[in-house]
């Protein structure tokens, strides 16, 4: 068998939700920018590059139901 991977970096978030629904698995990473200097503030994920990880997780969930969602934290998020 063969496997084809696509790979949407989620600056355009619909683009990527495009990506999950024509995909078998979509898989999400996300993450926060750790910094041992610094504590965290809220238990949200942050915009990285300007998109709005906290807004991109739901609608990929939402475009395919076979998501796996990678999370790359310092610590708790919501």
């Amino acid at each position: 068998s063969s496997t084809t991977v696509t790979y949407a970096d989620g600056d355009v978030i619909a683009d990527a939700v495009k990506a999950a629904q024509e995909a078998d698995v979509a898989i999400v990473m996300v993450g926060d920018n750790p910094r041992e200097t610094r504590d965290t503030t809220t238990l949200s994920l942050p915009s990285i590059q300007g998109t709005n990880q906290d807004l991109l997780v739901p609608r990929i969930l939402a475009a395919n139901r076979n998501t796996v969602v990678v999370l790359k934290t310092q610590g708790s998020v919501l």
